[in-house]
């Protein structure tokens, strides 16, 4: 399926929101990590989620920053993204995690490519592995992505990073838990008290588990086949929370 060109950034979301609503339950919080393609049509910050870093994964630069902190972290065209056993790449991708250690950035984060799925997608599931994201969360989330995306080649991304606390620096692992999540971490992952942190989708479908076996009533799963098949995956998801909530 070529990527989905409907929006003004391709393949744009709050991972934050759909690691929890693949977990069911508050894992991460949202407006601290979004993701998507390339800023050459976005007219506004609004559109990307007034990001207050942005990192560029392309070789090219982009036009616009919005007024966002930014970072240009492009990875040369002669390596293979998915190969993170390769010692440049787990380089890059330490370079990536890196812009995350200083308790000062400014969030949320946009991290994009051109396509929002190859380079976007490894870094992405890097980060989340540094932050003890369960992998299948991780490959469901990357998942969700519109273009060609398989869930072996993020499989072996994860197995090739392995153990990142084997090659990442102990400051870059503190400072990336921290600035994600902050002083209020506990049990619940993150709590402070106040319902934002928890996305609309999540508090009504806390239950809800597509990492696993698929909870849902036999007609929620047939109403979400087919939302996946006429719209794609993220889109699909997005349909049907919305869905449930105006039920």
């Amino acid at each position: 399926m070529p990527p989905d060109h409907s929006s003004n950034c391709v393949n744009f979301r709050d991972v934050g929101e759909f690691v929890c609503l693949i977990a069911g339950k508050p894992l991460l919080p949202p407006n601290r990590l979004l993701r998507g393609g390339r800023l050459n049509l976005v007219e506004s910050a609004a559109e990307i989620g007034n990001p207050g870093t942005i990192i560029n994964l392309r070789r090219g630069h982009d036009l616009n920053t919005f007024g966002a902190d930014y970072f240009q972290l492009s990875i040369a065209n002669n390596l293979e993204t998915y190969d993170t056993a390769d010692k440049q790449v787990r380089r890059w991708l330490n370079q990536v995690a890196k812009v995350f250690e200083d308790e000062a950035r400014r969030y949320p984060v946009l991290l994009h490519c051109t396509s929002g799925k190859d380079r976007t997608g490894v870094a992405v599931a890097a980060l989340l592995k540094l932050l003890d994201i369960p992998e299948a969360v991780i490959v469901e989330e990357y998942l969700l992505s519109d273009g060609e995306v398989r869930g072996g080649w993020i499989k072996q991304s994860l197995a090739g990073i392995g153990n990142p606390r084997a090659y990442s620096t102990a400051l870059i692992l503190t400072g990336c838990a921290k600035t994600f999540f902050g002083a209020t971490v506990e049990g619940d992952r993150f709590n402070d008290g106040n319902s934002r942190h928890r996305p609309r989708t999540l508090r009504l479908s806390r239950a809800l588990s597509v990492a696993g076996v698929c909870p849902f009533p036999f007609h929620w799963q047939m109403g979400l086949a087919v939302a996946v098949s006429c719209f794609g995956r993220r889109r699909a998801f997005c349909y049907f929370a919305l869905s449930l909530e105006s039920s």
